[in-house]
């Protein structure tokens, strides 16, 4: 089970290739980072038990180093998930961090 009490079949939705966000709107020193995380989170979402502590751990890296506003627009574009479900992934993660 994951965020939120979903399985691993309500991420069927979700985009698992590369997607089309605009890195140039990240900052230069933090493009790898954020794209590694992209695939890290690729990885994790086509995996058959999808890890929703992990997935949230690398959106909330994200999170972080993008500027405001431009998160949304990254999660839609590689994943085609949306703030809410980003939010269920990232609170699975501070959930596993406090046990």
């Amino acid at each position: 089970m994951s965020a939120g009490g979903r399985t691993s079949s309500d991420h069927c939705q979700a985009r698992t290739d590369a997607g089309g966000f605009d890195y140039g709107l990240a900052p230069a020193g933090v493009r790898p980072k954020i794209q590694q995380a992209a695939n890290a989170v690729r990885e994790q979402l086509r995996a058959a038990n999808p890890d929703a502590a992990a997935i949230g751990r690398e959106l909330r890296t994200v999170k972080r180093l993008l500027a405001h506003g431009t998160f949304v627009a990254w999660l839609e574009a590689e994943f085609s998930i949306d703030h809410a479900a980003a939010v269920r992934f990232i609170a699975a993660a501070e959930g596993g961090e406090r046990r």
